[in-house]
């Protein structure tokens, strides 16, 4: 097994792997360009990097495994724990409790809000592990086939649509997109997970392939177009309110300048007797007077 699988399998496994460890340092070392890569503002948390390692560290022992026809049990376990990560997250955001997982190792530097949730990985993120540790239990089983080509193709769909969309929109919740080395690290996982497994890739169709590639394509086009589309409008929307805004503060400065000069030709008037004065006056009498 260990010859027949291509380089891009190891390459893929360690640059996982390499990715959740020098997350972990950036984190207990306090580093903010290691937690996230200085493109974004959104961290790769604790978990997801742990959970990034763990995945690795499963697909580098069933390749160094002397008993390639079942799983050694650290394998089974390791999975275990990263399936159970996830669905422990996904139930913290569904029924509203904080089980204690998200800072179990470290401390996040910002408390929980309404938006943020300290230490937490996103929904998403762990749909995304829930996938792939049950993916990882049914490693190099032939009759999982379908299901290996499926979890997979769904992982690196969101990952590309992060990667691609979500990060750049400023209306989704903070929560729900994970960072952009994140997106990277779920690619790479992908990959690494289907090239273990050479034996199913046999059992899955050309054209089966070609149609969800296809299909995937598609659909991301059409998501980024409704993106855009919406964006666009948007734009259109705060342009409107930005020139009337500009035509009230401009007309608040117009009003403001015409009650001066009217206090002043007010005090004039009482000074001086003159009527002159009341010229302001009696513009703005003729201002508020006539017909709309």
């Amino acid at each position: 097994m260990k010859n027949k699988l291509p380089k891009i399998f190891l390459i893929t496994a360690i640059a996982t792997l390499l990715t959740g460890i020098a997350v972990i340092i950036g984190w207990i070392s306090e580093n903010t360009f290691l937690k996230t890569w200085g493109n974004s503002n959104v961290t790769m948390k604790f978990n997801t990097a742990l959970c990034f390692i763990l995945s690795s560290i499963v697909l580098l022992i069933n390749y160094y495994s002397a008993k390639k026809e079942k799983q050694p049990i650290v394998s089974i376990a390791l999975s275990c724990i990263i399936t159970s990560t996830g669905l422990l997250t996904l139930l913290q955001f569904i029924l509203g409790f904080n089980l204690g997982i998200d800072e179990f190792f470290v401390k996040d530097e910002f408390n929980t809000t309404a938006t943020y949730f300290a230490g937490r990985m996103s929904p998403l993120t762990a749909i995304n592990f829930v996938l792939i540790g049950t993916g990882l239990l049914l490693l190099n089983k032939e009759s999982t086939a379908g299901y290996q080509f499926f979890y997979l193709s769904i992982v690196a769909f969101i990952a590309l649509l992060v990667f691609i969309g979500f990060n750049f929109s400023s209306t989704i919740p903070s929560y729900i997109y994970f960072s952009v080395h994140s997106a990277a690290g779920f690619l790479l996982l992908a990959v690494a997970i289907w090239f273990s497994q050479p034996q199913l890739h046999k059992k899955i169709r050309f054209d089966r392939r070609l149609l969800t590639g296809f299909g995937a394509v598609i659909l991301l086009i059409v998501i980024l177009g409704i993106f855009s589309y919406h964006y666009s409008n948007r734009r259109i929307i705060t342009s409107g309110w930005i020139r009337h805004t500009n035509m009230v503060l401009s007309e608040t400065g117009q009003t403001l300048s015409l009650i001066k000069d009217i206090e002043s030709g007010g005090r004039g008037y009482l000074i001086s007797q003159d009527s002159a004065y009341l010229t302001y006056f009696f513009c703005l009498q003729k201002k508020v007077l006539s017909p709309i």
